[in-house]
């Protein structure tokens, strides 16, 4: 993460923003004007009267607000449309009831009263979980969890059958009790 160089700032009830900060040419101080004054990154680095125009301070101050964002919103992450869709229906669920929270905790007058922002998003939320679950079930998600989890279970039993050959006790007659009991104990945790 770039490091802010100019973390002085001017402070007011409430208000608090980063200034220049360079060296005045002219009497002794730093430069009060506010980062990126008069350059195509306000709020950061120098003023344009401190060199903040130049190539190598925009760019500078592009990379920082890059790194920022990155931050802020995650860096690509490689995942395929099954997972992604999963993670968006799992994710948007989340935004939806907390936002369904929110406008149950409110007075029905305030609702009637008034269309709040709360309600706004939680009726497009619904509406974007609704697309989403009807692309994931278009593309077979459902049908491809079970096809997967059965696959998954034939793969456990295959291994299942493989030990108990090599010790031998495959025909005791316990085995079935046994194995049922520890499935379902694994079955019950997941």
């Amino acid at each position: 993460m770039a490091k802010r160089r100019h973390t002085e700032s001017q402070k007011g009830p409430g208000i608090q923003r980063a200034l220049c900060g360079a060296k005045k040419t002219r009497g002794p101080g730093a430069c009060s004007r506010p980062a990126g004054w008069g350059t195509p990154h306000p709020g950061r680095g120098r003023c344009k009267w401190h060199g903040g125009r130049t190539p190598s301070h925009v760019k500078a101050a592009q990379k920082e607000e890059l790194e920022e964002a990155a931050q802020t919103y995650g860096l690509p992450v490689e995942i395929g449309h099954q997972e992604a869709l999963l993670e968006e229906i799992q994710r948007t669920t989340g935004i939806v009831r907390w936002l369904e929270q929110r406008i149950r905790s409110r007075p029905a007058d305030d609702l009637l009263k008034e269309w709040t922002l709360e309600l706004e998003l939680y009726q497009i939320e619904r509406r974007h979980l609704v697309k989403v679950s009807r692309v994931a079930h278009l593309c077979g998600i459902e049908e491809r969890e079970i096809l997967l989890a059965e696959q998954h279970g034939a793969l456990v039993a295959e291994a299942i059958r493989g030990i108990l050959e090599d010790l031998k006790v495959a025909d005791h007659p316990d085995v079935g009790k046994v194995v049922r009991r520890h499935l379902s104990v694994v079955r019950s945790a997941a």
